[in-house]
């Protein structure tokens, strides 16, 4: 039997609640908040506070804590021993529900809802949904990457890549092959990606850089939570047109093919499959980032979408992917 789940809180709880701002965690963190009472160290399911502020003059009813799963301790237990600054959370794809999340040395309370950080290239895959559905993008489409030798705008890739499709692309995280992308959407179909997937694209802004927002650097930041909910649209949307497949191609060998950027997610015991993404620095002097890993499981028929961010690691593949294949493989012990 599958834990328990519970409806996840209002997504407005990201922005608005009973958190006062503070210095963030990374200089890639553009708005999380900290809880008035401090969180522990290693916390399945932090205490909800009593009362929320409401955008509006009068206060918002108070929201009932939400119930810890058994899931929540199991995944406490591999944020733990993994010993990295993180957050994760698991949805179940048919019901929507909050199955578990934990949070290990997050300084504040449900670090899931209330953290907020530049999703990074986990943008891209959630850029080619909208761009092959509504754009008329082909997923067979070419496109030449030249690696660190900038184009005539000024865009280049951290690798040499050369020529390669959107699978490819995806599993690659080749940053050349999502600028012509973007370019094609516009600022228009940028705020469609992100309207498509349910984020939040009212930070967007006409002097911003579009390729950084694209991307998932700029003027975006998201939660767990949010950017779990985005992969859950995603994860329904290619169940039901083959339109997408490169997409499941590409996430599929993300994890499951050497050339991927996730390939420590891999777990037989719970395949997934699904993409990184590698946050600006930190600290620039100390060469450290922050990741992301939101991916499906099972491969053949996802049930479950698993998010985990990293605070402080040397890229995405490192630090937030393992991290990831261990919580599916708790997911799927204690279904």
């Amino acid at each position: 039997m599958a834990a328990p789940g519970r409806p996840h809180a209002r997504l407005a709880a990201c922005r608005v609640g009973p958190y006062s701002p503070r210095r963030s965690l990374s200089s890639s963190c553009s708005r999380h908040s900290r809880a008035r009472a401090q969180a522990p160290s290693v916390s399945a399911h932090p205490a909800t506070p009593a009362t929320a502020d409401a955008p509006s003059s009068e206060p918002a009813a108070a929201e009932p804590p939400l119930a810890a799963t058994p899931l929540d301790a199991q995944l406490a237990e591999v944020l733990a021993r993994r010993g990295d600054n993180s957050v994760a959370v698991v949805l179940s794809i048919e019901s929507g529900k909050v199955l578990g999340h934990a949070q290990h040395k997050i300084e504040f309370a449900d670090a899931h809802e209330h953290g907020r950080w530049h999703p990074a290239s986990t943008m891209k895959p959630l850029l080619a949904w909208h761009a092959l559905e509504a754009a008329g993008w082909s997923g067979s489409r070419l496109v030449n990457c030249r690696g660190e030798k900038p184009d005539k705008k000024g865009n280049y890739c951290f690798s040499k890549h050369g020529d390669l499709d959107l699978a490819t692309a995806i599993a690659t995280s080749c940053n050349a092959y999502f600028f012509p992308m973007a370019e094609s959407l516009g600022t228009a179909g940028i705020k469609e990606v992100f309207h498509r997937a349910g984020l939040d694209s009212s930070t967007m802004t006409a002097q911003g850089d579009l390729m950084a927002t694209a991307l998932g650097h700029g003027e975006v930041s998201v939660s767990p939570l949010e950017l779990a909910l985005a992969y859950l649209k995603l994860a329904r949307a290619l169940g039901g047109n083959p339109a997408l497949a490169p997409i499941r191609a590409g996430l599929d060998r993300g994890v499951n093919h050497p050339e991927g950027t996730a390939n420590q997610a891999v777990s037989l015991e719970a395949p997934i499959m699904g993409k990184t993404g590698t946050g600006q620095a930190t600290d620039p002097a100390d060469g450290t980032y922050h990741g992301w890993f939101v991916g499906l499981s099972p491969v053949q028929v996802p049930q479950v979408v698993v998010a985990v961010f990293t605070h402080s690691t040397e890229s995405a593949g490192n630090g937030a992917a393992p991290i990831a294949g261990e919580v599916a493989r708790a997911w799927a012990t204690a279904r």
